[in-house]
């Protein structure tokens, strides 16, 4: 936490938010594999099974692939500049 510049109180409410939220997928077998860093596939696979827009990420793995397949992998500061755009962030 302290490495990303979050207080302990913040990141704590983030998670339970993300947690009540979140929704669990398996994405199961598929041929889609992170060629540099294949721990990174289960990843990917669970952003395509989710039929997400984004997967937003700042590991060097998995934003080389972008766009992969309709997915836009993109840093969390690209991100922050989609929302501030799609004037969804007050900036």
């Amino acid at each position: 936490m302290d490495a990303l510049g979050f207080r302990r109180r913040l990141a704590e409410m983030t998670r339970r938010r993300m947690m009540r939220r979140a929704s669990f997928i398996d994405p199961g077998p598929s041929r889609h594999v992170v060629p540099n860093d294949p721990k990174d596939s289960p990843v990917l696979r669970a952003a395509l099974s989710a039929g997400a827009d984004y997967l937003v990420t700042n590991d060097r793995h998995l934003l080389p692939l972008n766009p992969y397949e309709g997915l836009r992998v993109i840093s969390m500061t690209e991100y922050v500049e989609v929302l501030s755009d799609e004037g969804l962030l007050n900036r």
